[in-house]
């Protein structure tokens, strides 16, 4: 749903270069697709990681004459936009981060044995880490604007 709030509101200055698939809309199909897949053995979902990469990494060098695969990562000549994270190659990259989860934190606990201090920022950031994201994105292009028309 923010992908997609993304996308009307940077249609809005930008309609030749708006995010059509940025990095939420990313996580936010590959967390779906994920939820089809995740109980699928880990060297299951290494080979599936693996192979998107490759598939990724070949439709990188395609183009195509049909301008709606964007977000399979097939592009055609006038394709243009502000954020750009296609499922292929980036879905493998995201399951290796699931094999590595299923490997390591099978009792989802950590595997670090110390007891760390409460650190009550670091706990909000990673609580919010969405609120945090969408409240940076404009106030880092104002001051880009704002330090673009300085110079």
């Amino acid at each position: 749903g923010f992908g997609m709030l993304l996308s009307v509101v940077t249609f809005i200055p930008f309609p030749q270069d708006f995010i059509k698939f940025g990095i939420l809309h990313f996580f936010g199909i590959s967390m779906i697709i994920y939820h089809f897949i995740r109980k699928l053995d880990r060297k299951y979902l290494l080979l599936i990681a693996v192979a998107a990469i490759i598939v990724g990494n070949i439709f990188d060098k395609m183009t195509v004459s049909v301008p709606y695969l964007f977000p399979i990562g097939l592009l055609n000549n006038s394709f243009s936009s502000l954020d750009y994270y296609p499922l292929l190659p980036w879905i493998g990259v995201f399951l290796f981060g699931a094999v590595i989860g299923k490997t390591f934190y099978k009792k989802r606990e950590s595997i670090f044995k110390f007891e760390a201090p409460s650190i009550k920022i670091l706990s909000y950031h990673s609580q919010h880490s969405i609120l945090i994201y969408l409240l940076q994105q404009p106030i880092l292009l104002a001051l880009l604007y704002i330090i673009h028309k300085l110079l």
